[in-house]
């Protein structure tokens, strides 16, 4: 933003300065008696139905019309490119998180599906009852774990788009 500014108050200055060399455009505004108004660049022929009013438009010589025109292209191209440039990057973080979310789903599936007791995990105890094993809760925990990192990947990841 700050180098668009700085551009258009260099442009500004070019043609204030060119104001000081600047011709006189005459436009011919128009009233006819139906009150219809028309602008013109040639003068109007004389007619009793109508009133014709004179118009003085300072322009600038050809040659700073051209450089105007130039500085105001190059802007343009500097624009588009920063908008190329910011819509790459967003492309990218959306990539990210697309990236991100799709771990977490596979995450959480494995969560799911390795919170389901198995054969193995459980042990028998004295009274004919059964418990679950150590190892089936450092399962979960550590699936626990991934998907929680996943989330805040995920988390990370929608951070980083909204810079952009």
């Amino acid at each position: 933003m700050g180098i668009v500014s700085r551009q258009t108050l260099i442009l500004i200055a070019v043609l204030a300065a060119g104001s000081a060399c600047a011709q006189d455009t005459v436009i011919y505004k128009t009233v006819d008696k139906n009150g219809a108004v028309s602008y013109s660049q040639d003068k109007p022929a004389e007619d009793a139905g109508q009133t014709v009013t004179t118009i003085s438009v300072p322009t600038l010589p050809p040659e700073q019309q051209r450089a105007a025109n130039r500085a105001l292209l190059a802007m343009d191209k500097r624009e588009d490119a920063d908008y190329q440039a910011h819509r790459e990057k967003q492309k990218a973080a959306d990539a990210r998180i697309d990236a991100a979310l799709k771990r977490l789903q596979q995450a959480e599936q494995r969560l799911a599906q390795g919170s389901q007791v198995r054969g193995g995990d459980r042990v028998g105890n004295v009274n004919g009852y059964t418990r679950l094993r150590d190892s089936y809760f450092n399962r979960v925990s550590q699936l626990e774990a991934d998907v929680a990192r996943a989330k805040q990947d995920l988390d990370a990841a929608y951070s980083a788009r909204d810079q952009y």
